[in-house]
């Protein structure tokens, strides 16, 4: 299983590492590497993954947590799958086009990160 908790993880990793920018599409490809080994290629969801690291790497930025457990302790709201849905409405982040590429928000934009 590779749950939620675990993809904020990895995205801390990468941003730790790389910085937000650049933990983007190194982040997009884990989840394609690990969607199509276990035959679910069509799970991928572009705008998803960005809002991801683009809300961890907020987290990051403003809480400098050296400790993966220390950061989602201080943002228990990273866990809310939804949390997303404060930025975007259903009908726009659900879109086709925003499955396969960027969508910018339409209820508020993301925090900087």
């Amino acid at each position: 299983m590779f749950g939620h908790r675990d993809h904020l993880n990895l995205a801390w990793g990468l941003i730790r590492e790389h910085g937000c920018e650049p933990a983007i599409p190194l982040m997009a490809q884990a989840i394609r590497d690990r969607a199509a080994a276990h035959g679910q290629t069509g799970k991928f969801h572009a705008t998803l993954t960005t809002v991801w690291v683009r809300l961890v790497a907020a987290h990051v930025a403003f809480h400098h947590s050296d400790e993966f457990d220390e950061l989602i302790a201080r943002n228990a709201a990273l866990l809310d799958k939804d949390l997303p849905l404060r930025f975007y409405s259903l009908e726009r982040l659900f879109s086709a086009s925003a499955r396969e590429a960027w969508v910018e928000p339409d209820r508020e934009p993301l925090p900087a990160g």
